[in-house]
């Protein structure tokens, strides 16, 4: 294994050019601000992932029966393989159960998002104690302790 010069020694004092290992040639040396690799990465470069994903989502034309279906490409092979396995080739059977059980176990494991609703209101008073802000309540709550209209006292900005 070769030896790496250490930082501390001169280039001059390795070479009388001051080439060596780790040491290229003055004139092929990066100048300051200039990069290694200068036309770098191609922007918007698909991975093979995002690829296929597009094609499987591009639309084509299938007979099913009379009719024409404008499907996507992933569900026409969907059906197509589902079709074999119908007539009886032992590959597309194989392949339609473990995408069945693929399916089951995503569904299982994925989170169910449950949303409660509120219990039904049945008056205007019980719809401003839970909903509205506590000024409004305690000014409705004045306003009918002292008999006057509650709508009229509240829509004047006064509590």
């Amino acid at each position: 294994m070769r030896s790496r010069i250490p930082d501390s020694q001169d280039a001059d004092d390795c070479t009388p050019d001051g080439v060596g290992y780790g040491r290229p040639p003055l004139h092929t040396r990066f100048k300051p601000g200039q990069s290694g690799n200068p036309k770098g990465r191609p922007k918007n470069r698909k991975n093979i992932s995002t690829v296929v994903m597009q094609v499987l989502d591009e639309k084509i034309k299938i007979k099913e029966g009379d009719k024409i279906k404008t499907v996507t490409k992933g569900e026409a092979m969907v059906r197509g393989t589902v079709l074999k396995a119908l007539k009886g080739d032992t590959k597309s059977v194989m392949m339609v159960v473990e995408l069945e059980e693929k399916i089951q176990q995503e569904q299982k494991s994925a989170p169910r998002r449950v949303v409660y609703m509120p219990a039904p209101v049945k008056s205007d008073d019980e719809w401003f104690e839970r909903y509205a802000p506590k000024e409004i309540v305690e000014a409705r709550l004045k306003a009918k302790e002292s008999g006057s209209d509650p709508v009229s006292d509240t829509s004047s900005g006064q509590p």
